[in-house]
């Protein structure tokens, strides 16, 4: 089946505040009897280390990454040269205590924040961050400036510093690729090299304490030839064109003394001032070509909430200034009354720097303290047509809203776009056309993974509208040539001619066994597409796929094409169009309605295309060329997990990565044909110390429905053929496509089994699928056929198997320990248990009514099934009605700041079994959220759920706290 992302009811938990921690006693390490190698418990768990940020210098002979391990130790930067030479090794100092493994993502050209590796264009340089007391200590030239820890955004003020801990003092280092000399920056808050490669611009950190208003902070621009430095203060935004020639920025000092727009030559040094006044500028953007800035410019009455802008731009810029335009909406016939133009939504150039988008808000009185009510209430009203708890999640969000508009530069004609009704406009690449989502007649409905709209044909030259569907909730964008817009309702494909006016259905001939809508979504909402390939360059179709293959769709509502040739759906392989040079990305629309929102590349099917490639049954991942009129080739195709592929811009160099069950995605170097392959990172070489699983095998199973399904079985280490093992059975929705996943070693809430694996487990991954209505039937369906299939072909001792969930499968999980015998031990991690509660609770991580995940969404309990409409079937469908039939001893895990899943539905299903005379533990972990983040935490339950799978799978014995439980007044000894 397709390889899904696996919708779910769960958050990362951020923050918690947990009780004193436990002290935990792991088993010591040992050697399995059968392979005569170590055996993976927790105490190994700290050794292990994962790569992350790869990224690669655009002439391929440089790439960077970082190696950090699970806990203890310290993380490093690698830079590594990928043709001769010696690594460099730049310490990071210890790992963050509650995210071991996370890393900053990499970069060329603009940097991120000061913490990712970031490669100059020219390949000439790198940026990085590191530790003061390790920038110390390292080679190079040394620059000494000082300052406070490094924050923000590039090209923008640094922001607030976070509460809680003070971040370790660090450097930003520029270092030589070629002579390996360092330059370092202390007080670094952001940084970017420019376009050309031939200056490195640096925001400095604004001194501690600072006011958040004015925003200016020292500007540095280093001369990467000279070493030469240019000081530029109080420096509120700042951009350079697209040749790297020009650099644009704003001043933002106290009393707003200077304030301003000034553009930069660094090559000669001479600054040209565009405009000055004592007035906050905001929203500076250069347009596509870099020939063009604006700008807005606007003061705040203390009266009144909104800042009054004026719309500044100038075309054809130089070094010597530019063609001057302004738009003052006070001087607008055509300017809504009571509003200002927002520096909430930045100023964007339509592609032909025709037009400027900009976003307007509704001016308000600013209330004054004396008349402010002094209550704290949220009164929720049967009118709200979003619910207060959504509200208060995004009020930082809804009090940005704007409304998009457009202004004519060589005119200044204003035209609004946007409204109330309709606040989103996704405007076409030409800047003429644009199509708007008004969803105001669909407010407040009970929906799940997008919601219902009416879609409009939008003249940004007049404002005017026409609609052309209405009711979608699947849509696809518009086209790189800004004709058509992409779309599905009722089970059809459609594709509306901005041009004409006509809607077309792509492909109405009924081609046999041909499905763009993703059929095996069991979900109860509009079914989406299979997905986009991509618009071809002549404008005539779109490509589209099945469950296997790719279409050629024509837009005049003609026969396909299949431009695999069937190659697909025959052999079972999936492929998707894909590009090693990622520009095949499909662009959206946002609410602001900005200029290019959509994707802008066509495909040219009379050259080669480049397919990924996965083997729905077999599992096999690759990529395969696709050249006109003929059949698919494989450019590699293997029994692992091939993935990852980060190309250098300027040559066919390429990194990936691959793995298996006990092969680690270390990075590997080749080129586009996947021609001498070259493993370039060793990260876990200590995989080979210790007992790991014997092998993975795909079990085939059909449920009662019909439906073939699959699922994945490791085996233990020292595997003997013809023993029957004690199993671990865990699970979500389709995870067969795990099958070559390397399982790697570290803190969760989930158990690690390649942990399990060493301890002698099978551990099993079954697939689910559902029927609508019956969710909890449909998982006891699926998951006693696939494990009697595992116990029939002698594996599994059936005495001895125990199952794990988490969430989704946490339900699952409740549900079949009180409807099965089939298990020995049972684990359940944040389940919704009593499903006519869990409908009217709250997703507190987004504000969201659980309605609509229970009916249409993850639940699946069908479209408009209410608890109060069909109240004995939410009942069969809950677990907690059933806790007399519980027959299997089982433990529940929730943390009690759950957002995504109310504690209240994991205590409630445990006090209901205790009543019932049930063998029923709850975890219980103040201060947590979906998923432990605490690292004592994560240690205290991976132990306990080992202990208690232990006792009942192997017949180990039962520590203390499982036999007799853990009073308050012991709480926080050792576990035992």
């Amino acid at each position: 089946m397709v390889r899904p992302v696996l919708r779910s009811l769960c958050a990362v938990a951020i923050g918690a505040f947990p009780f004193a921690p436990i002290v935990a006693q792991p088993a010591a390490t040992s050697a399995s009897p059968s392979t005569g190698k170590k055996v993976l418990n927790l105490d190994d768990y700290g050794r292990w280390q994962r790569i992350g940020g790869t990224t690669i210098s655009a002439n391929g002979r440089w790439m960077a990454y970082t190696l950090t391990p699970n806990e203890g130790g310290e993380a490093t930067l690698r830079l590594k040269p990928l043709e001769s030479g010696d690594e460099v090794v730049v310490s990071l100092g210890a790992p963050p205590a509650l995210r071991a493994g996370a890393a900053p993502a990499g970069g060329r050209g603009a940097g991120g924040g000061v913490g990712a590796p970031s490669f100059s264009d020219d390949s000439k340089w790198v940026t990085y961050t590191a530790p003061v007391a390790a920038a110390r200590g390292a080679a190079g030239a040394a620059n000494g400036r000082n300052g406070p820890p490094p924050s923000g955004q590039p090209g923008r003020a640094p922001a607030p510093a976070a509460t809680g801990t003070t971040p370790p003092a660090t450097r930003l280092e520029l270092r030589n690729l070629a002579t390996g000399a360092v330059t370092r920056f202390a007080g670094v808050a952001s940084s970017s090299f420019s376009p050309n490669g031939k200056y490195l611009v640096l925001r400095m950190s604004r001194p501690a304490g600072a006011a958040p208003t004015p925003a200016g902070a020292d500007l540095v621009l280093h001369d990467l030839a000279t070493g030469m430095d240019r000081n530029i203060g109080n420096v509120g935004q700042f951009a350079f064109n697209t040749a790297g020639t020009l650099l644009a920025y704003t001043i933002d000092a106290p009393e707003k003394l200077g304030n301003g727009v000034f553009v930069l030559d660094p090559a000669t040094g001479s600054t040209q001032t565009l405009a000055a006044s004592n007035a906050d500028f905001d929203g500076l953007a250069w347009n596509s070509t870099g020939t063009a800035i604006a700008v807005l410019a606007g003061t705040k009455a203390t009266t009144q909430k909104q800042r009054v802008n004026t719309l500044y731009a100038w075309t054809n810029v130089t070094a010597n200034g530019g063609t001057h335009m302004l738009f003052d909406p006070a001087k607008s016939a055509t300017f809504p009354r009571d509003f200002v133009v927002s520096e909430c939504s930045a100023p964007r150039w339509s592609r032909d720097g025709s037009r400027l988008f900009i976003g307007i808000k509704g001016q308000e009185p600013e209330v004054a303290a004396a008349d402010s009510i002094k209550a704290n209430v949220d009164v929720w009203h049967y009118n709200d047509a979003t619910v207060q708890s959504v509200q208060i999640v995004q009020i930082a969000q809804l009090r940005r809203a704007t409304w998009p508009a457009a202004v004519t530069v060589s005119s200044g004609a204003f035209v609004q776009l946007g409204s109330d009704d309709m606040r989103t406009v996704t405007v076409a690449p030409n800047g003429a056309v644009g199509v708007g989502r008004d969803d105001s007649a669909y407010r407040g409905e009970i929906a799940w993974g997008g919601s219902r709209a009416d879609y409009y044909k939008v003249d940004i030259a007049t404002g005017q509208r026409t609609r052309f569907a209405t009711g979608v909730s699947r849509t696809y964008g518009i086209s790189p040539d800004s004709r058509w817009y992409l779309y599905v309702q009722g089970k059809d494909t459609w594709a509306h001619d901005l041009t004409t006016g006509r809607t077309v259905t792509l492909d109405a001939s009924g081609t046999p066994r041909r499905s763009y809508i993703n059929e095996d979504d069991d979900h109860a909402y509009e079914l989406p597409l299979w997905g986009v390939g991509g618009w071809t360059r002549d404008g005539k179709a779109v490509l589209l796929y099945d469950k296997y293959d790719v279409w050629s769709a024509p837009l005049d509502g003609s026969k396909a094409v299949n431009l695999t040739q069937g190659v697909g759906r025959v052999q079972q392989i999936q492929f998707r169009v894909t590009s090693f040079d990622g520009n095949d990305a499909a662009g959206g629309g946002g609410p602001r309605g900005g200029g290019n929102a959509v994707d802008t590349t066509t495909l040219d099917l009379s050259k080669p295309l480049t397919l990924s490639a996965y083997g729905t049954r077999t599992k096999k991942t690759g990529y395969w060329s696709l050249s006109a009129g003929k059949a698919p080739q494989a450019i590699v195709w293997e029994d692992r997990n091939i993935g990852g592929v980060i190309k250098a811009d300027s040559t066919d160099v390429m990194l990936y990565t691959q793995q298996t069950f006990d092969e680690y995605p270390n990075v590997w170097r080749t080129n586009t044909r996947f021609e001498n392959r070259q493993r370039v990172t060793d990260a876990n070489p200590i995989v080979s110390e210790y007992a790991w699983s014997a092998g993975k095998i795909l079990i085939d199973y059909t449920n009662s429905r019909g439906e073939k399904l699959q699922g994945t079985l490791a085996l233990p280490a020292g595997y003997v053929p013809g023993k029957q093992y004690p199993m671990l059975v865990s699970f979500y929705e389709i995870v067969s496509n795990t099958h070559h996943n390397f399982s790697q070693p570290g803190y969760s809430n989930s158990p690690q089994l390649s942990t399990y694996n060493s301890n002698g487990y099978l551990t099993f991954q079954p697939d689910m699928t559902y029927k609508i209505g019956r969710p909890g039937t449909s998982a006891l369906d699926n998951m006693t056929t696939a494990v009697k299939k595992v116990i029939a072909l002698g594996y599994a001792d059936p005495k001895r198997i125990g199952l794990h969930g988490h969430s989704w499968s946490g339900y699952q999980s409740a549900f079949i320990l009180t409807h099965s015998n089939l298990f020995a031990a049972v684990v359940s991690g944040a389940p919704p248990t009593n499903l006519l509660s869990f409908y009217n609770t709250l997703y507190k991580s987004s504000g969201t009514v659980q309605q609509g995940i229970t009916t249409v969404g993850q639940v699946r309990m069908g479209k408009n099934v209410t608890p109060f409409n069909s109240t004995k079937l939410y009942i069969e469908q809950s677990p907690i009605f059933s806790v007399d039939r519980i027959v299997t001893p089982f433990m529940v895990l929730h943390g009690m700041e759950d957002g995504a899943v109310d504690y209240t539905e994991g205590l409630q299903f445990v006090n209901a079994a205790r009543a019932a005379g049930k063998q029923g533990i709850l975890l219980s972990y103040p201060g947590e959220a979906h998923n432990l983040v605490n690292r004592d935490n994560q240690k205290d339950f991976t132990i306990r759920m080992k202990q208690f799978f232990d006792h009942y799978l192997k017949g180990e014995s039962a520590p203390q706290w499982l036999r007799e439980g853990l009073p308050q007044v012991n709480k926080g000894g050792p576990i035992k």
